[in-house]
C-alpha cells in the first residue's frame, strides 16, 4: 500500500505523541511481540521468518556471489543479492536466485518477492530471472538524471526450478552478522560505482501516550531514499477504534513530508490491516501477493 505524503492529514489524539529518532532493538522486539500476540489471537501462525543464505565460490574457494533472504507464511523474500564484479555475466546471480527458489519450494512457499531500485536490478529480475513487476513506488533521488523507483518483483514458486549444475553453490546457511555486512558492503560499492546516494535508511518511531502516561500505541518506520516504509504498527486492544492508529500514521506522514519523502508504503496480511489502511486512511492498494497460511 502506498500514500503520497503531499496528501498527509492531521489527526487529533487524546494524550501526546512522542517522536523517537532512533528506535533500538528492544523497540522492534516489543512492538513485534505485540503484533505476534495479535496474529495468534486471530488464529494465524506467528510471524516467524526463517533466514537463509547461499554462497557461490570460485575454484580457489573465494566467495564470488551470495544471496540472503527469509521464508515465512509461504513467502520467500530476497533481502540481499550480490555478485563480485569479476564474476558478473557468468550466470551466477541467476543461479543464486534459482537456488533460493528451490529452497523456497522445499519450505512450502508459494511465492517469492524482491524489491530493488531502478539503477540496481531493473532488467535483471524481470528479464533474466523471469519475475513479474507488480508495483513501483517513487524514491526522491535521481541517478545520472534518471528518477529512481522502488521496483517490486514477484514470482510464483511451483517447485519446478532447480539451480544448474557446474557452479559451486553451497547452503542453505543461517546468515550471521558478518554475512550481512559482507553482502551489504558489496552492494554499497556497487551503489557508489553508479554514483547513487549511499543506501542509508533512517529509522524513526512514534509513541502515543495517554494522559496517565501509559503507552497506548507505537509505530516504527524507516526512510530510504525518500520512500518511507511503515514496518510495525500496534495499538493496545482497549484503544482500538478510538483513532490512535490513525493518529500514529498521521504523525509518520507529517514527519515523512517534513523530511522530504515523496511516498509512504507498507505491507500487511489480510487479517491485520485490510480495510484500515485503504479505507480509513486512504492508502492505495498497489498489489496482492499470495501467502500460504490458514486464514482466520
Amino acid at each position: 500500500l502506498q500514500f503520497p505524503v503531499s496528501q498527509s492529514h492531521a489527526q487529533p489524539l487524546q494524550g501526546r505523541m512522542i517522536h523517537v529518532f532512533n528506535p533500538e532493538g528492544g523497540d522492534y522486539d516489543r512492538v513485534g511481540g505485540r503484533l505476534s500476540d495479535f496474529t495468534i489471537e486471530q488464529g494465524a501462525p506467528a510471524y516467524d521468518p526463517q533466514p537463509f543464505d547461499f554462497k557461490a565460490y570460485d575454484d580457489d574457494g573465494n566467495i564470488i556471489g551470495e544471496i540472503i533472504g527469509n521464508t515465512n507464511w509461504g513467502l520467500a523474500e530476497i533481502e540481499l543479492l550480490h555478485v563480485d564484479p569479476s564474476a558478473r555475466g557468468l550466470g551466477i546471480g541467476k543461479a543464486l536466485m534459482q537456488k533460493a527458489e528451490e529452497h523456497a519450494a522445499a519450505q512450502g512457499c508459494v511465492s517469492m518477492r524482491v524489491w530493488t531500485p531502478t539503477f540496481e536490478g531493473a532488467g535483471f529480475y524481470d528479464g533474466t530471472v523471469g519475475m513479474d513487476e507488480v508495483y513501483t513506488i517513487p524514491f526522491s533521488i535521481e541517478v545520472d538524471g534518471t528518477p529512481q523507483t522502488d521496483h517490486t518483483y514477484f514470482k510464483a514458486v511451483d517447485g519446478t526450478v532447480t539451480a544448474p549444475a557446474g557452479l559451486d553453490i553451497k547452503g542453505p546457511f543461517t546468515p550471521e552478522d558478518e554475512d550481512y555486512a559482507r553482502v551489504s558492503g558489496g552492494l554499497d560499492e556497487y551503489t557508489a560505482g553508479k554514483k547513487a546516494p549511499a543506501y542509508s535508511p533512517v529509522s524513526f518511531a512514534f509513541k502515543a501516550v495517554a494522559d496517565n502516561g501509559h503507552v497506548i500505541g507505537e509505530l516504527i518506520a524507516k526512510n530510504t531514499w525518500g520512500r518511507v516504509e511503515v514496518e510495525l504498527l500496534h495499538v493496545e486492544p482497549e484503544q482500538r477504534g478510538k483513532g490512535t492508529g490513525r493518529a500514529l500514521m498521521s504523525a509518520a506522514e507529517e514527519f515523512a513530508k517534513a523530511s522530504g519523502a515523496v511516498s509512504v508504503m507498507l505491507r500487511t496480511p489480510t487479517w491485520q490491516g485490510a480495510g484500515f489502511y485503504d479505507g480509513a486512511l486512504g492508502y492505495e492498494e498497489v498489489a496482492k501477493l499470495p501467502l500460504h497460511i490458514p486464514t482466520p
